[in-house]
């Protein structure tokens, strides 16, 4: 080997390599700025032709854009030649757009051109991006009256659309306080007991509200949009329907049919009745019926209107050994304790105020005694003790607790004046 000529080819490596070293730079230059350059139509067109991948064409047109205006005719010239969706979606991105806002009530739909586009958030007001052109511009809500118009977007001339959407109706909250009442609302139907925040269109409304032995509430509501109004109720008790009602009662205790009376009467209750004969009646029906828990409230009724409620007891003289007992009668009202003996009885009859009087309830054995301590006029230290006894525990317990509610209410009342 010629070790002589060494030193020359490695200079002329050298240099062809510096010579060399800025074309490739600039070829690698050029390559890039290719790369970069907005896409042609004929490129575009020359990619589908040759089966490019659609997302491969698609992100081509979305880094590098094209270097001509886009517009619908191209997209759907280049569809046809078969652009993919990701093609035809890029191209669609470079479509010019106009700045539409519109002004409305929040939460209302936006359509343009029949196509629903967006929902109004809680600002009352959206931006979109639209294509130059005419359109027809829809607005709508639940409840509200709808907007509409035609509008033209020009390019490079943003738009502000104000499109008030009223209310056309308002809402109705009504109880009618009885799970049998019917409410009917004129030209809007019938409904059961409650209605809450119904709507109804703006403008007067006939109500009419009924139930069973009840007085018919009739009124007119405007009813302004947007706006919930709560109407009070008021059904008064229809007397006159009432009383056959309580007429059925009175028969059926006469009868000593104290089951129907019962079942009527509690119906009666329940429908308004106040009669207080009805209510003795049935206080007592309930009682013969050994119906308990439900006699304490009717029996106060009862008392409260003004009745007394008369009961069949045993007197007996001698509590501890029950020798000595006679038929009595013990009449309870709201401001006295009667008692009547039926037979020969060393006390006689005797009228107490029932703030005055103390009762206990003493079980020895199968036997139920109840106490009344009543004053001793006598003795005022010591009181005076009436035993009685009824037919079951139950009565006697029944009878004590409506003393004790009886002397409640008497300690509860105010002290009359003196006349």
């Amino acid at each position: 080997m010629d070790t002589r000529a060494l030193p020359f080819r490695m200079l002329r490596i050298a240099v062809v390599g510096f010579v060399l070293a800025p074309l490739c730079a600039a070829e690698s230059a050029a390559q890039t700025k290719a790369a970069t350059k907005a896409l042609t139509v004929s490129q575009v067109e020359a990619l589908i032709r040759q089966g490019s991948p659609d997302s491969s064409i698609g992100q081509q047109l979305r880094n590098r854009g094209l270097a001509s205006p886009v517009d619908r005719p191209l997209i759907d010239r280049l569809t046809k030649l078969g652009a993919g969706p990701e093609t035809r979606a890029a191209l669609e991105h470079l479509l010019p757009k106009v700045r539409l806002a519109i002004r409305t009530a929040p939460g209302a739909d936006v359509a343009l051109d029949g196509i629903p586009v967006a929902t109004v958030g809680a600002g009352g007001e959206i931006v979109l991006a639209v294509e130059p052109g005419n359109y027809q511009l829809l607005v709508t809500q639940k409840d509200r009256t709808s907007f509409a118009k035609t509008i033209r977007l020009v390019l490079n001339q943003p738009q502000t659309v104000e499109a008030p959407i009223a209310w056309s109706v308002g809402y109705l909250t009504l109880d009618a306080g009885f799970p049998d009442a019917q409410i009917a609302i004129a030209g809007a139907g019938r409904y059961a007991s409650r209605v809450e925040r119904l709507p109804l269109s703006v403008g007067p409304h006939e109500i009419r509200v009924t139930a069973p032995m009840r007085v018919a509430f009739s009124t007119v509501v405007v009813i302004e949009g947007g706006k919930i109004h709560e109407v009070p109720v008021t059904l008064e008790v229809d007397r006159a329907a009432l009383k056959p009602l309580g007429d059925e009662v009175l028969r059926d205790y006469s009868k000593s049919d104290y089951r129907m009376a019962t079942l009527r009467g509690q119906v009666y209750v329940q429908r308004g009745g106040a009669d207080p004969e009805v209510l003795r009646v049935l206080a007592l029906s309930l009682y013969q019926s050994k119906l308990f828990a439900k006699f304490p409230e009717i029996a106060g009724k009862a008392l409260a209107a003004g009745v007394e409620l008369t009961f069949h007891v045993t007197h007996f003289h001698n509590a501890f050994t029950l020798r000595g007992g006679h038929a009595a009668e013990l009449g309870i009202s709201a401001i006295m304790i009667r008692y009547t003996p039926l037979a020969k009885c060393n006390l006689g009859s005797l009228a107490v105020p029932a703030a005055q009087v103390q009762c206990t309830l003493r079980s020895t054995g199968d036997s139920t005694t109840l106490t009344l301590i009543l004053p001793n006029t006598k003795n005022p230290a010591k009181g005076l003790n009436l035993d009685l006894v009824g037919e079951a525990p139950g009565e006697l317990e029944a009878i004590m607790h409506l003393i004790e509610s009886s002397r409640g209410a008497a300690h509860a009342a105010p002290a009359r004046p003196a006349p």
